[in-house]
């Protein structure tokens, strides 16, 4: 009761952004209409408002929506009055005082609208679906000219991009790792450290791919098998020379 994360607000934008709740109400779409229940009675709701199809998020008691030909709406929930943020726009996220979102009329593109300053801000140039906002990155995925997608995030502070995952996915992040679903199985991953992400779920077991194998084999693995065989080379060497052995004739040098 009271706060929605960050990491479950975008995840349900994925989805569409149809429920939300704040300290007092539970919030919800159902056939282009917005309903809002109390959280101590959810049996009887109410129609707020007529005509929203999603996208919603909440901020200083102002309710944000897409309404039904996605023009970004603001709803202010004490003052009961609607003001139109932006026009025709997907997968809108609010950070701060800031609103991330796709562009539909500009090949689907990434920007930013701060709510303060009404400045609008272009971050990318290339398809953006299923925004995802964490700390300092914005997660989304992006298809190229031959319909391959690819998940994508871009660092805010520098808007450097890189590359995570190359096949279309379903995702979700939480504080620690990102999790993948590509129809047939599901991958986890590090934030810290995307190189070296290689496990994944199948039929609720934890599994290592063939890439984590070699990795750990060439990185790890080997490593920790020369450490031995020196430690091993050593202890030879003193039982060598204390039965009075020449070390150069077992191991040929020195």
């Amino acid at each position: 009761k009271g706060r929605t994360s960050m990491y479950d607000l975008s995840y349900n934008n994925q989805s569409g952004g149809t429920v939300i709740k704040d300290q007092k109400s539970f919030y919800y779409v159902n056939n282009n209409q917005l309903y809002v229940s109390d959280l101590n009675q959810l049996d009887n709701s109410e129609v707020l408002i007529d005509d929203c199809v999603g996208y919603l998020s909440i901020k200083n008691h102002v309710l944000y929506y897409c309404d039904s030909n996605y023009n970004y709406q603001a709803y202010d929930l004490n003052k009961k009055t609607t003001t139109q943020i932006l026009e025709n726009i997907y997968y809108p996220v609010i950070k701060g005082n800031e609103v991330y979102y796709q562009l539909d009329q500009d090949d689907e593109s990434l920007y930013c609208y701060d709510l303060t300053t009404k400045e609008n801000k272009k971050l990318n140039d290339e398809t953006t679906y299923d925004i995802t906002i964490d700390g300092k990155y914005v997660y989304y995925l992006s298809k190229d000219d031959q319909e391959k997608y690819s998940l994508k995030r871009m660092n805010l502070e520098d808007e450097k991009v890189e590359t995570i995952y190359n096949e279309q996915c379903e995702f979700f992040i939480n504080n620690q790792f990102i999790y993948l679903s590509n129809g047939s199985q599901i991958l986890q991953m590090n934030k810290e450290n995307l190189e070296n992400n290689f496990t994944y779920y199948d039929n609720d077991k934890l599994l290592v791919s063939k890439e984590e194998i070699e990795w750990l084999c060439k990185n790890c693995f080997k490593q920790k098998y020369l450490e031995l065989l020196e430690n091993y080379k050593m202890e030879l060497t003193e039982k060598y020379i204390e039965a009075g052995y020449v070390y150069d004739e077992f191991f040929g040098m020195n």
